[in-house]
């Protein structure tokens, strides 16, 4: 975002910011919100993993690659990708065995915040299970084509998790 504004405003302050700023004399909002990881699992059978978890903006659950905001401090995207993919799918990855495949800004209308998007192979069979955890409540692992098939059927409809299948299958797999 431009920073030559002629005034700026706060009109929320919270885990986001909500501001509202002049330029060359007309008023825009934006929001502030954090940049975020996500992440494509892929297990040994080559399942992708996908993450269930309840979206208070839709009022209901969501299929999803696993994610999370980075907001710890001065931990690099990649340690912060590590520890969602341990709270999220108690998966252990090693820094070395992830690489960052795509960034891009998902909502340039309203935020400049930016979302990276990391691959990795993992040596695990997934299975689907039900997670205590604080924001997933269950993962699942599905075939590429079931992948396809949750987008194409508007069941998923996740930003991030579209532009990492569309990303995947631009690769040569």
């Amino acid at each position: 975002m431009t920073k030559n504004f002629d005034e700026k405003k706060v009109v929320y302050s919270g885990w986001m910011n909500l501001f509202k700023v002049s330029v060359n004399g007309k008023w825009y909002e934006y929001l502030e919100n954090h940049d975020a990881v996500a992440c494509i699992v892929q297990d040994m059978d080559n399942k992708i993993l996908l993450v269930e978890q309840f979206r208070p903006a839709l009022l209901s659950k969501t299929l999803e690659i696993p994610a999370g905001c980075i907001d710890k401090g001065n931990e690099s995207k990649e340690q912060i990708m590590i520890e969602e993919l341990k709270e999220e799918a108690d998966l252990d990855v090693d820094v070395q065995d992830i690489k960052e495949v795509i960034t891009y800004k998902p909502i340039v209308g309203f935020s400049n915040s930016t979302m990276h998007i990391y691959e990795v192979k993992v040596n695990v069979k997934g299975e689907d299970k039900e997670i205590t955890g604080d924001d997933v409540s269950k993962i699942k692992w599905v075939t590429i084509s079931e992948w396809k098939e949750l987008i194409e059927s508007g069941y998923i409809n996740d930003s991030k998790t579209m532009m990492a299948y569309y990303y995947f299958m631009s690769q040569k797999r």
